[in-house]
């Protein structure tokens, strides 16, 4: 984890990631009709990623990613 902590935008990914996640084990497990939802999903993700793969560090080293951590 970076000193700063993560932006507000981590947080976003984090937890559409985690209902991604979900999606996808009720449709493996119980509800194949959760797959559709979990594929729409997918597609947020990566406007979530894009959003923090363009956000700069506080440094200025680089910038922010995902970090594909489960919200809790």
């Amino acid at each position: 984890m970076p000193p700063e902590g993560y932006p507000v935008e981590s947080r976003a990914f984090d937890d559409a990631y985690t209902a991604l996640l979900g999606d996808l084990q009720t449709a493996w497990n119980s509800d194949a009709g959760d797959l559709g939802g979990a594929i729409g999903a997918m597609g947020d993700l990566g406007d979530l990623a894009a959003d923090l793969m363009t956000k700069p560090l506080p440094d200025g080293s680089g910038n922010f990613g995902p970090d594909f951590k489960l919200s809790t």
